[in-house]
């Protein structure tokens, strides 16, 4: 992983192929935001959320879609799965709350929980719904 900015946030590039009449870009294929206090809001384009935190945890996913437009820059559509884990196994304790963004639900539902110990789920943005699946 490389931390081309200095900023602290490491991404992993890998290269989508969009076809041959459009080509190919880098997109990002891991960028991790590490939670730790009790409420955090997912960019969108953070695709690994590892929460370390011995309290109560409420999350907001980024919405389903993207908001920009492909023209000039095909990778800013592409949302990809996000994947919440509770790396402090605080989970069965302290529940991590899952929230949709506004007009937004998960599976129907506008929240999910955590509340095993070391739990993870993986959500799937489907775009066209408004909404995310529960991949795991």
């Amino acid at each position: 992983m490389v931390d081309t900015d200095q900023g602290g946030t490491f991404r992993q590039l890998k290269q989508v192929s969009l076809g041959p009449s459009v080509g190919g870009f880098w997109a990002q294929d891991q960028v991790i935001l590490r939670v730790t206090n009790n409420v955090a809001v997912i960019p969108p384009g953070y695709n690994i959320v590892t929460v370390s935190f011995g309290g109560p945890v409420t999350l907001t996913l980024p919405m389903s879609a993207s908001p920009t437009t492909a023209i000039g820059n095909p990778g800013a559509d592409v949302m990809a799965q996000v994947q919440i884990q509770d790396v402090s196994g605080n989970a069965s304790s302290n529940t991590i709350t899952i929230n949709a963004a506004p007009g937004d639900n998960i599976d129907g539902l506008n929240l999910i929980t955590i509340q095993s110990d070391y739990g993870t789920v993986i959500l799937t943005p489907d775009p066209v719904l408004g909404s995310w699946r529960v991949s795991q």
